[in-house]
């Protein structure tokens, strides 16, 4: 199975095709600032050089309600407030989409296997265009009220 990843950010879009084993390739394009179809566009460039490729899975900014794909707020990337975005992806690429928080992804891969190991409580801080921070407590990690215990937008 070829999954396509994208880690959205203000500035770019890094992106990693992984099979089960590994990443195959990886690179970055510039994240648009207009609109969500030029956007939606900067996607396309990288999923066409793939037809292989079976879902996207995104890290993104902003507050995420994951159990219905909607955008509460896309931090930076204001064109992504208020968005079914699981759903409208879906429907432009037609292939299954997963989304979690860019903070959130960034603490779920340090307590998986980087310096949040094997440690109980801590807190990822992520510094970028905007600022996230997400925190493990008791193991797990801590979504809050509405899922936004994890983002403070500056903008």
């Amino acid at each position: 199975m070829k999954i396509l990843s994208f880690d959205v950010g203000g500035t770019f879009i890094k992106w990693a095709l992984f099979d089960e084993y590994e990443i195959i390739q990886k690179g970055k394009v510039e994240t648009p600032q207009t609109s969500f179809e030029e956007y939606l566009n900067a996607l396309k460039s990288v999923v066409d050089a793939f037809p292989n490729v079976e879902g996207l899975a995104f890290s993104l900014p902003g507050t995420i309600d994951k159990k219905t794909g909607y955008m509460v707020q896309g931090g930076s990337l204001h064109y992504n407030d208020n968005r079914y975005y699981v759903k409208e992806v879906e429907e432009f690429f037609h292939l299954p989409v997963s989304i979690e928080n860019d903070s959130k992804s960034a603490a779920i891969c340090e307590h998986e296997m980087g310096a949040l190991k094997g440690i109980e409580n801590g807190a990822v801080i992520v510094l970028g265009t905007g600022l996230g921070c997400t925190f493990v407590l008791n193991g797990q990690i801590y979504n809050g009220t509405h899922n936004a215990a994890e983002r403070s937008p500056l903008s």
